[in-house]
């Protein structure tokens, strides 16, 4: 589908060609386009005990998906600290950027306590050492 093809090209095209988005914010499921380009930021490096437990909490918080199309965030390990959990995020206000993020802190949060719980090897081993 080109870009002609949607009722508000301009806006497709100027989210499409922003420099720091790896995809495109609108999609055709959403009934209008952002009104703001992704222009706030964060970046939350969490150190983890264990490389381990970085790799469980990347997945397991990556299951959910983002609640608005005005927000992308991404989980990942850090390609030099493989015990720190690098979680990303892109939002087009700052309220948006804070409500996602403490969101995704009481999500944190809740994993660590099941991983506490129910997880006795990973934290075994970080007593271990």
């Amino acid at each position: 589908m080109a870009d002609s093809d949607f009722p508000h090209s301009l806006y497709v095209k100027s989210i499409r060609h922003a420099p720091f988005l790896s995809t495109p914010l609108y999609h055709s499921s959403h009934p209008f386009p952002p009104a703001f380009p992704l222009r706030y930021l964060n970046v939350l490096n969490v150190p983890l005990p264990t490389p381990r437990l970085a790799a469980i909490l990347a997945r397991s918080l990556s299951v959910d998906k983002e609640l608005s199309p005005f927000v992308q965030r991404s989980f990942s390990v850090a390609p030099d600290a493989a015990e720190v959990l690098v979680i990303d995020y892109k939002a087009s206000t700052a309220r948006m950027l804070r409500v996602a993020v403490n969101g995704c802190m009481e999500s944190l949060n809740l994993v660590l306590e099941v991983c506490e719980e129910l997880d006795q090897d990973a934290l075994q081993e970080s007593m271990e050492l």
